[in-house]
C-alpha cells in the first residue's frame, strides 16, 4: 500500500502539527516497513533532521511563485499536492490538518485528516479579519470532503460532533505523544536558580498573561524562583501580530523581565529543539501551563514524560489526557493561579507526588500506539 501524507508543517518543526507529523511518520516508517510512505515536502530539509526510516520518501514539491503566502500555501494544498498524489498513484492520503481538497475533481483518493481541535472555529479572536474567516471555511468544507477523520482527543471529537454534524463513524479518537526523545536521560539544565517552566503558544487562550501577571505578584517579590517562557522570543510571528491582545503581553512581558531588582526573574527563551527542550524540562520545578482552551495540549504529555510536576488549569481535555495527577485550578484568575504555584512552593511533599504521579502519566503514551491505531484506520477504508 502507498500512503501520501502532506508534510508542510516538517518545515516549521517546532510547531505541535510538525512534531505530529514527524514523530508519526517515523513511527509508522517503523512498524510497517512493507508500506510505501511519500511524503510531500515544499522545503528542502536536510535527511539528518528528519531521520527518517528507509521505507520513507521524501519529495520535495516547492510552492508556486504567487505573492501572497496564504495563496501560495492554498494553492500547494489544493491543487499541487493532490495532482502529486493522483501521478504517484496513492492509495490513501493522510493530511495532518484540514487540508485536503475540496474541489470537485480534487479527490482522486482516500483521503483521512487530522483535526488537532476546533478552537479557530469557536473562539471570536480567531475570526477577527477577513482572511482567517475564509481560511476557516474552507476548512471546514475541506472536512466534509474526508472519508475519515482522526480527532487526537475525545473533547476534539465531541465538539466536531457537536458544532459540524460529523456521522459517529467517521471519526476515531487517537492520542498523541510526547517525542521519545522526553523519555531519555538528558542532562538537566542548571541556572543559578530554581525556575518553573512554560512551553506552549502565546495566543490569548494560552493564558501566558495572567500567568506572568501571577508571578508578579504572589512568586518574583518572594521567592528566589524563576519563570522561563520557552517561544516567548517568537511574539513578533505574523501569527500573533494578528491578535491585538499581543502588543500587552510583549509590554508585560519587557517590564517584568527588566525587574533584576526581585528575588524571581523572568527568563524569555525562543522555540528550542527536543534535546534542548528536555534540558530545560529535566532542571524545572514544574511545567505550568494554564490555558483556556486545548484541543490535546502536548507540553504536559512532555513535561510528564520529563518525570517532572504539572501545575495546570482544570479543563476536560486535561482531566482527559492526565486524569487528576496534577495540581489544578481554575486559569480564570490572577489569584488562583498565583495562590496554586505559592502551595506547591510550600509543599515539599506535594512535590515528590507530583513528580511521582507524572511518570504514571507518560507511561500511558507512545508514538507506536498511536502508529498501530492509525494503520488500522488506513486498513480499514
Amino acid at each position: 500500500m502507498k500512503i501520501g501524507w502532506n508534510g508542510w508543517f516538517l518545515c516549521q518543526p517546532y510547531t505541535g502539527i510538525g512534531q505530529y507529523t514527524l514523530n508519526l511518520i517515523k513511527a509508522l516508517g517503523r512498524i510497517e516497513p512493507t508500506y510505501q510512505w511519500l511524503v510531500v515536502i515544499p522545503c528542502k530539509i536536510p535527511p539528518k533532521q528528519l531521520n527518517f526510516p528507509s521505507s520513507v520518501q521524501i519529495k520535495v514539491l516547492p510552492e508556486k511563485k504567487i505573492p501572497i503566502a496564504s495563496l501560495r500555501k492554498f494553492y500547494w494544498e489544493q491543487v499541487q499536492v493532490p495532482n502529486f498524489f493522483k501521478k504517484e498513484h496513492v492509495d490513501i492520503a493522510h493530511y495532518p490538518y484540514p487540508s485536503n481538497p475540496f474541489f470537485p475533481g480534487r479527490r482522486n483518493t482516500k483521503t483521512v485528516v487530522t483535526v488537532h481541535d476546533t478552537i479557530p472555529w469557536e473562539l471570536p479572536e480567531y475570526r477577527r479579519c477577513l482572511r482567517t474567516r475564509l481560511y476557516q471555511s474552507y476548512t471546514r468544507k475541506a472536512l466534509k470532503k474526508a472519508d475519515l477523520l482522526i480527532a487526537v482527543s475525545q473533547s476534539t471529537a465531541l465538539a466536531l460532533l457537536a458544532h459540524f454534524s460529523y456521522p459517529h463513524k467517521a471519526v476515531t479518537v487517537i492520542h498523541e505523544a510526547p517525542d521519545p526523545i522526553f523519555t531519555k536521560r538528558i542532562a538537566k539544565k542548571r541556572l543559578s536558580k530554581p525556575y518553573f517552566i512554560y512551553v506552549g503558544g502565546y495566543d490569548p487562550r494560552k493564558n501566558v498573561k495572567r500567568l506572568v501577571e501571577a508571578f508578579n505578584a504572589y512568586i518574583a517579590p518572594y521567592f528566589k524562583t524563576d519563570l522561563l517562557l520557552v517561544g516567548a522570543k517568537n511574539l513578533n510571528q505574523s501569527r500573533y501580530r494578528s491578535f491585538p491582545e499581543t502588543k500587552a503581553l510583549q509590554s508585560l512581558l519587557k517590564a517584568t523581565a527588566n525587574s533584576s531588582h526581585l528575588p524571581g526573574r523572568l527568563i524569555l527563551l525562543p522555540s528550542l529543539p527536543p534535546r534542548e527542550l528536555a534540558a530545560y524540562y529535566h532542571g524545572a520545578l514544574a511545567l505550568v501551563n494554564f490555558s483556556l482552551a486545548e484541543g490535546f495540549n502536548i507540553p504536559l504529555l512532555e513535561g510528564a514524560a520529563c518525570g517532572i510536576p504539572l501545575i495546570t488549569s482544570d479543563l476536560p481535555i486535561h482531566r482527559e489526557i492526565i486524569g487528576h495527577k496534577v495540581l489544578c485550578c481554575d486559569p480564570q484568575h490572577i489569584k488562583t493561579i498565583g495562590e496554586t504555584l505559592l502551595n506547591f512552593l510550600r509543599n515539599d511533599t506535594m512535590q515528590l507526588w507530583l513528580k511521582s504521579a507524572s511518570k504514571q502519566i507518560a507511561a500511558n503514551y507512545s508514538w507506536e500506539k498511536t502508529a498501530f491505531e492509525t494503520l488500522a484506520i488506513y486498513n480499514s477504508i
